[in-house]
């Protein structure tokens, strides 16, 4: 068996809470629930970092924090105490600008900004109870339902103001390594409860690895359906 744990992390499905603590909290909370049965054999902890952390081809403001934490506090002996058995691993942490398969490859533009599209809605402010009628919420209202300026010679639309950071290549990233991995027998552990991941989970039990997979959220009936009837090289917790 392996004695490495590829720890494939999905950092902004990690809750806010959890990032605010800092990347050792995260590192040895997913570490604690993974577990010691689990890490029995495992000496060494490879954790990948993904997110959107190139705006163009500069690192954003969390990229470079992070980076620095990392080199700052890893690699480190991380201890997991569960009952009466225990373990030591060795982490080091990435940060995913390349794929396992292609190092130094780098994918930048994976953060960019789009114009707010047509989904967004604003309540009326009396919907929720206020009733001054100076409110500004009045305005707010009125462009973004209609799309349009109060005043009539104003051309300008929502998009033209209202702009989001939305992450590109990420998951395609996160499950292009994970199928890498697995086919090179290792141990592999996904944090993140989204289900795009499912497919990555499925090939690499296919292919003999055993899967961890830890959910950042708690109660989703459909990656339970996803789950049903898998083998024991499937290991579900929860953060």
């Amino acid at each position: 068996m392996s004695k490495d744990l590829h720890l494939l992390i999905d950092y902004y499905n990690l809750s806010l809470a959890t990032r605010r603590r800092g990347l050792r909290f995260v590192i040895e909370s997913v570490l604690q629930v993974v577990g010691t049965r689990q890490l029995d054999g495992i000496q060494n902890v490879h954790a990948r970092l993904y997110a959107g952390w190139h705006k163009g081809t500069s690192l954003t403001r969390t990229a470079q924090s992070l980076t620095a934490e990392a080199q700052s506090n890893f690699p480190a002996l991380v201890h997991v105490n569960e009952g009466k058995s225990s373990a030591v691993v060795k982490v080091n942490v990435t940060m995913v600008y390349s794929l396992a398969a292609m190092p130094g490859r780098d994918f930048h533009y994976t953060l960019r900004s789009n114009p707010l599209d047509d989904a967004i809605s604003c309540r009326h402010q009396g919907d929720v109870g206020c009733l001054s009628e100076e409110c500004p919420m009045t305005s707010v209202h009125q462009f973004i339902n209609n799309d349009k300026c109060a005043h009539l010679e104003c051309a300008f639309r929502i998009r033209d103001f209202i702009t989001i950071d939305k992450q590109k290549l990420v998951d395609t990233m996160l499950t292009s390594d994970a199928i890498y991995h697995s086919t090179k027998g290792s141990r592999i552990c996904i944090v993140s409860s989204d289900d795009d991941f499912w497919p990555a989970i499925l090939h690499s039990i296919s292919a003999g690895a055993i899967v961890i997979h830890v959910h950042t959220q708690a109660g989703n009936r459909i990656s339970d359906q996803y789950s049903a009837h898998l083998s024991a090289s499937y290991v579900r917790k929860t953060l």
